[in-house]
């Protein structure tokens, strides 16, 4: 049986029988389905909307890591045994090693000088989704002040969802998380669909 530690492929062969990897003869798959470890979430902030987001996303079987430099905050007190903490200096946990799994990115922390600390690091590192809480307001003013310190391009900068999250007229803390997950799930299918157009006749399973 396929774990969700390590992709596994298994199909239907030529002559109808089943394999676990990819047969060197009887004319190759008839039908194939791999079995991928879960999508990452790493979650940059361990406040309210981190703390609403993390349990909600685990349920939608992303892997989630939740960095802050607040150990205070920034443990299982608060988030789900599941999850994984990384606490430290801002410095080196924008450096943590970054996982194989395909791997989102949510900027949640306590304010705008964190949030651009964050977004200077991870606005390089191979997210195939980022998102930022924050206003249109303070969309343009991340962008100006990233493009005049030559941190990131225009173009990089409007790669981040700001504000992040589906407009769902959310109030609540956990209506807040809904309409950001709801973005995550959006973009985590596409990225299925992504890998289906390139492998016809393959059916993936993340």
């Amino acid at each position: 049986m396929a774990t969700r530690n390590a992709s596994q492929s298994w199909g239907i062969t030529g002559d109808l029988s089943i394999a676990l990897s990819e047969p060197e003869t009887n004319g190759g798959w008839l039908y194939e389905e791999t079995v991928t470890p879960p999508c990452a979430l790493w979650i940059a902030g361990s406040g309210h909307i981190a703390q609403a987001v993390a349990p909600l996303a685990l349920q939608l079987d992303f892997a989630v890591t939740v960095f802050d430099d607040r150990p205070e905050l920034a443990n299982h007190e608060f988030f789900p045994g599941p999850a994984a903490i990384r606490t430290g200096p801002w410095g080196d946990l924008c450096q943590h090693p970054f996982p194989s799994a395909p791997t989102f990115g949510l900027i949640v922390t306590r304010g705008h000088k964190h949030d651009a600390l964050v977004l200077e690091s991870w606005i390089h590192r191979p997210f195939k989704f980022l998102g930022m809480i924050g206003s249109q307001r303070k969309a343009r003013t991340i962008t100006e002040h990233f493009v005049k310190k030559h941190l990131a391009t225009a173009a990089e900068v409007a790669r981040v969802a700001c504000p992040v999250g589906i407009r769902i007229r959310s109030q609540s803390v956990m209506e807040i998380a809904v309409d950001i997950m709801a973005q995550y799930i959006d973009k985590r299918a596409e990225l299925v669909t992504e890998k289906l157009a390139t492998a016809p006749g393959k059916v993936e399973l993340v």
